[in-house]
């Protein structure tokens, strides 16, 4: 049977390393028994603890999975709302105005199904088995003086983007943050994604951290300032050590 494994990585910015600020982008993945958990979060630039509502936005979506299966259910329609809560805890006695952060993740149920969330900005791309490739972005049409939907917003629960679909659709999931997704032309997210997928999921893991890094540390676009991150849930052959 195979696998589900993950990589990713996190690196500071320019413009944060010049002005000695710490890296505001956080990530993580959980495998469990029952299945898996990745999470992309950016903590709003403009709050004094983004870092920290990052960081926990991740937790909050590990500890709001694992809640969902010993309860023997994933309800799509819960989940959000569940995230922030869990969220809200994790940071206090902060407010949520000074933690505000983005979410997006990927949560694999070992013979069942799989829920994507997105809210706020970034990318989430599913790989079918069949090779093509499935979209979460954010609209930017809809946004509205640099507005942000973040966990720190009321109507949080109401914003999510949220895909359900059978865990035999996707044999891989890629989640980045918006200083990569910005970065990239609406026609170039399909090949960037694929070449990403193709060229990580066959590396080894100590040749594969070492090369991801420099990439996104020597990222090829001038004048780029933000924390990057890009994290990869995929399906790997048994012989895949």
């Amino acid at each position: 049977m195979n696998r589900w494994k993950s990589w990713g990585a996190s690196v500071t910015g320019p413009g944060h390393l010049s002005g000695r600020v710490p890296n505001q982008d956080a990530w993580a993945a959980n495998h469990f028994q029952w299945g898996d958990v990745l999470v992309v979060s950016d903590g709003l630039g403009s709050c004094p603890h983004a870092e920290k509502g990052a960081h926990a936005a991740c937790e909050a979506v590990r500890q709001a999975a694992e809640f969902s299966f010993q309860r023997g259910r994933q309800e799509a329609s819960e989940f959000p709302q569940l995230i922030q809560d869990y969220w809200r805890l994790l940071i206090s006695p902060l407010s949520p105005e000074e933690c505000s952060a983005t979410c997006l993740f990927v949560v694999r149920e070992e013979g069942g199904a799989v829920l994507c969330g997105m809210l706020g900005d970034g990318l989430l791309a599913g790989m079918r088995t069949d090779g093509s490739i499935d979209l979460l972005v954010a609209d930017k049409d809809d946004s509205f003086a640099n507005f942000t939907c973040s966990l720190s917003s009321p109507r949080a629960p109401l914003e999510w983007k949220i895909r359900r679909s059978s865990e035999n659709v996707y044999h891989g999931f890629l989640l980045c943050t918006d200083g990569i997704s910005d970065d990239l032309l609406p026609e170039s997210i399909e090949p960037f994604v694929e070449a990403l997928m193709t060229h990580y999921c066959r590396l080894p893991p100590e040749e594969l951290d070492v090369d991801l890094k420099t990439t996104l540390e020597a990222w090829p676009v001038p004048g780029h300032s933000d924390d990057k991150t890009v994290a990869c849930l995929y399906q790997a052959e048994d012989s895949d050590d």
